[in-house]
């Protein structure tokens, strides 16, 4: 869909910063049932480790998404407030200023999923709109949420697109209405000095997402 251009003078603070992922594990603890004290005291010990290990594991969950699950039926989860980072595709063709001539912003942000990781893809095109074409392309996938389990399917909306030409060099906010995946992106064409690889760029800010777990 065509996004509508509400340019407005937004602080870089209100741009967040991109989700990052922790690589987390739990190690298995497997024996046989214990005869003596001492084997029993280990067995304990190794349980209190376990249990110790999977609260951790909960508060990393949830630090990296903060109040995320928002609530969960049965194997269908519906999860919030999740975004990608400012993206900043890399420049590709002519000089790094578009000299007040756009730049014609074409972009997207996709789901995706893999065992009980939810990525979001966000691709970035900006061409200027005269010669010497200025340009920008790129995508980068991002690491939004973990699942108490693997996904099965997502439910709502996997996709957005905006396409738009920039008139200025302030910050330029989109609104998008349901069911579309995103709420809110927030994209920077045309800046003053040079800008293509280095500031032009775009950042999705999704609406709740619903989920079938396995």
């Amino acid at each position: 869909m065509r996004a509508r251009s509400s340019s407005s003078n937004l602080q870089n603070n209100l741009l967040r910063a991109p989700f990052f992922a922790a690589t987390l594990g739990l190690a298995a603890v497997t024996g046989c049932a214990a005869d003596t004290p001492a084997d029993n005291d280990t067995a304990n010990a190794n349980d209190t480790e376990a249990a110790n290990d999977t609260e951790a594991l909960d508060r990393a969950i949830a630090s990296i998404n903060p109040e995320s699950l928002l609530s969960c039926d049965g194997s269908r989860c519906t999860v919030f407030d999740l975004a990608t980072g400012f993206y900043i595709p890399p420049h590709v063709g002519g000089d790094r200023e578009f000299k007040g001539h756009g730049p014609h912003v074409v972009g997207s942000v996709t789901l995706n999923w893999s065992g009980p990781n939810l990525y979001a893809t966000i691709t970035v095109h900006a061409k200027e709109t005269k010669s010497d074409w200025t340009e920008a392309r790129g995508s980068q996938s991002y690491h939004v949420y973990t699942a108490p389990r693997n996904i099965k399917n997502i439910l709502s909306d996997r996709n957005t697109s905006w396409d738009y030409t920039d008139t200025d060099h302030d910050h330029d906010e989109f609104h998008f209405g349901y069911p579309e995946l995103a709420e809110r992106v927030v994209c920077v064409g045309d800046t003053k000095g040079s800008e293509a690889g280095t500031r032009t760029g775009c950042q999705a800010f999704l609406r709740a997402v619903e989920l079938e777990l396995q």
